[in-house]
């Protein structure tokens, strides 16, 4: 029997939001684990502009606690007067021996599935510390942005170096169903101009940039009619007992 295979997904409609705000009205009062907590190389930047995610997530969740990698930037964070922070791989959860049993009111792993080389590894050990209400609140660059073009008209490729994977509406959400989760919101987020000038390249080159910074803010103005270009995604999640029957349906 022939199978076929739907290639085109219809996205429908999504709200737009502010990614910073959002997270911390969801933590408000709440038991929150940060997972990609310490911001590798922007700790000590960060917390003096008050741009820490950490920081701000400290200043309105009921109990905090934080999960990263790095150790020297678990340890900045600790000499900033922050507890309850664990030097361990978020690939491998369910063998942090502190975090063994316990169960979150909210999951929060902001920008952090693109830094991954194994995301089904990461949710199935995101799945162990949740409880039934738990909501697992996952941002990540959008790989249908349209600043990706923009980019690409200047030969070139704006990514973070320690990214690993790029995620579209439909591939997130069948890698998060797909791992054990009902997806109960999916939103988009934006942020500040894409294309930025440098004293390192040639009058030529920032006047290209210069011609793609005009179009990027037209761009801008009318994202609202095609919210899926925006910069990054929202998935709210929680642990779904029948994840086959649950997934969020893009049409």
């Amino acid at each position: 029997m022939e199978t076929h295979l739907q290639f085109e997904h219809r996205l429908g409609t999504v709200e737009r939001v502010e990614r910073n705000p959002f997270l911390l009205e969801r933590s408000r009062g709440s038991t929150v684990l940060h997972l990609g907590c310490a911001d590798e190389h922007q700790v000590n930047l960060k917390l003096a502009n008050k741009a820490h995610l950490h920081a701000q997530l400290a200043s309105v969740a009921k109990d905090l606690w934080g999960v990263d990698v790095s150790k020297q930037a678990i340890s900045e964070l600790r000499q900033a007067g922050f507890a309850n922070l664990v030097a361990g791989d978020v690939e491998r959860l369910d063998e942090i021996d502190t975090l063994r049993g316990q169960h979150f009111d909210v999951i929060v792993a902001g920008e952090l599935i693109e830094h991954l080389y194994n995301p089904g590894l990461f949710l199935k050990g995101c799945r162990t510390l949740c409880g039934p209400d738990t909501q697992l609140i996952l941002t990540t660059p959008n790989a249908l942005c349209y600043t990706e073009t923009l980019f690409a008209l200047l030969n070139r490729e704006a990514i973070h170096p320690d990214h690993t994977l790029m995620w579209s509406p439909a591939a997130l959400t069948k890698l998060v169903t797909g791992s054990g989760f009902a997806i109960k919101e999916f939103l988009v987020y934006g942020s500040g101009p894409c294309v930025n000038f440098t004293r390192r390249e040639s009058i030529a080159r920032n006047l290209a940039r210069l011609m793609l910074r005009s179009v990027d803010v037209g761009i801008r103005q009318i994202l609202r009619f095609r919210p899926w270009l925006n910069n990054g995604l929202i998935v709210v999640a929680q642990r779904s007992e029948n994840p086959s029957t649950t997934a969020l349906r893009l049409q």
